[in-house]
This record gives C-alpha cells, sequence and structure tokens, in this order.
C-alpha cells in the first residue's frame, strides 16, 4: 500500500486544466515509455538488460524485461489532464496482494479528504492476451473433487417433505474423483485467485436406483462449472435395497485448479 500528498491552487488547477482540455492530453497516453522504463528500472537492475516496453493500448503498458510487470497510464488523477502511470501489483499475484494508492486533496484544510485512485485493473486482460500470444497455449491438469454430506440426518425436511437420508446410506458407486474442465474454464478460474468451488446438490434415487440430481442448493458461481458436475453424476448410481426417492444432500468441493505455461 503506497500514500503520497498533493496540494494545490483550485483556481490554478481549473486554469490548467481549461488549456489542457483545449489542447487535448488522450494521445499523450501512447507515449509512456520512458517513464515505465524509469519506474521499472528503480525497482530492478537494468543494467544488464533493460526491459521491452510495449503498449498494449489505452493506457496499458507492460515492461518485459527480467520481470514482467504491467502499467495503467491515466490522466484523469492528477490535476490539468498530467499522464500518471501506476504499476498494477496485483496483476501478476494471482489475487493475493492489491495496490492501493491514495491522494490527499486540498479543501482548505490539511491534510484533506483522503481518495484511492487505483489502479482500477482495467489492463489486466490487455495483460493475459499479451501473455497468452507470447507463451504456447497452457495444458492444465483434470481437478480433484471430493464428495461431503451437508446434511447428516434423517427425516422430513422443507415443503415438500423430502425424506432425507446420511450420504453414506446412499451407497453411492461411480462417484467422480476428478472432472476435465475446459481449458478457459480453469485459467479463469486461476486467474480470478480461486483454490477451489463448491457445489450442493439435492442426490435423490428412483425404483432402478440411478441418482438423480434433482436441484441445486449452491451453485459455484460458474454455470458452466455447475453444468458440467451435473453431466458427471449421470453415471452414478445407489447401493442396493435403497428405499425409492430417498434423498441426501452432497456437497462437491472442486479443487485443485492447475496450468503450465500460464
Amino acid at each position: 500500500m503506497v500514500r503520497f500528498q498533493w496540494s494545490q491552487s483550485v483556481a490554478a488547477a481549473a486554469a490548467l486544466a481549461a488549456v489542457v482540455a483545449c489542447h487535448g492530453t488522450r494521445g499523450s497516453l501512447a507515449k509512456a515509455h520512458a517513464e515505465v522504463t524509469s519506474d521499472y528500472c528503480r525497482q530492478k537492475d537494468c543494467s544488464r538488460q533493460r526491459p521491452a516496453v510495449v503498449y498494449l493500448g489505452d493506457g496499458c503498458y507492460v515492461a518485459d524485461g527480467e520481470a514482467r510487470r504491467l502499467y495503467e497510464c491515466t490522466i484523469d488523477v492528477r490535476p490539468a489532464g498530467e499522464r500518471w502511470c501506476m504499476e498494477d501489483w496485483a496483476a501478476t499475484c494471482a489475487g493475493t496482494c492489491r495496490s492501493d494508492i491514495y491522494i490527499h486533496e486540498y479543501d482548505g484544510t490539511w491534510p484533506g479528504p483522503e481518495r484511492r485512485v487505483g489502479p482500477t485493473g482495467r489492463c489486466r486482460s490487455k495483460l493475459w492476451a499479451y501473455v497468452a500470444s507470447k507463451s504456447p497455449p497452457p495444458v492444465c491438469q483434470p481437478a480433484r473433487v471430493e464428495t461431503v454430506d451437508l446434511l447428516a440426518k434423517e427425516g422430513p425436511e422443507g415443503e415438500n417433505e423430502t425424506t432425507y437420508v446420511p450420504l453414506a446410506r446412499l451407497r453411492l458407486r461411480d462417484l467422480p474423483s476428478e472432472i476435465d474442465l475446459p481449458r478457459e474454464l480453469i485459467v479463469r478460474l486461476v486467474r480470478e485467485g480461486r483454490s477451489k468451488a463448491v457445489v450442493a446438490m439435492e442426490l435423490c434415487s428412483d425404483e432402478s436406483g440411478k441418482v438423480t440430481p434433482r436441484r441445486y442448493v449452491k451453485s459455484s458461481g460458474h454455470l458452466r462449472l455447475d453444468r458440467l458436475l451435473r453431466r458427471q453424476l449421470d453415471s452414478v448410481h445407489a447401493g442396493a435395497d435403497i428405499p425409492t426417492s430417498s434423498c441426501a444432500l452432497a456437497g462437491f468441493v472442486v479443487s485443485g485448479f492447475s496450468c503450465s505455461n500460464l
């Protein structure tokens, strides 16, 4: 977390803003290569290798050297449309860190009200597209699936008087231990920083012993993952001598999202 302060004359800032607005400043977002290089080299030793700074569009830059860094440039923070470039640290740490920057605005008192100014994260999709263009396609592993009992008791439950039994009572066969998810879905989960996803379903057996997911109790937040897991359950059967329409509440913990070349 970085904190800094600036103060300004409101009248002078308004005058400068009017002047700059007349000339336009959006084009300056594409001319920040030197600033990005300078900031990168303050953190990394560039005596042997200077980074290749690539403009990704919309004020977004990637500095590609010994380490890869993403920068977001804007003219909407400093007075009078002055360009300012910020490193988006969170873009390279899979959602486990934050890149918060604060300013104190002058309102006649000091230090004045505090305001968070970014980065906004708008450049991250551009970084991922850049990385994808430079790397071979990621190779992803099947995710693990663990089944847990969410309601280990018997008896009627809910408005429909459904009789629930402990999950073990159904003696389910062919429960999935792995699930092959589409590569783009695993990549998205990894980039979101998700270590696991949980889906809860009501499983009921029919007279033939086939088990059917009757309804979702909890979604993973990804509809595609929910549907793929439900499809995996089509081959699940209950053990013999199970009373017809016996139901259990099962939770499926999907984890182990992993891709190489990501």
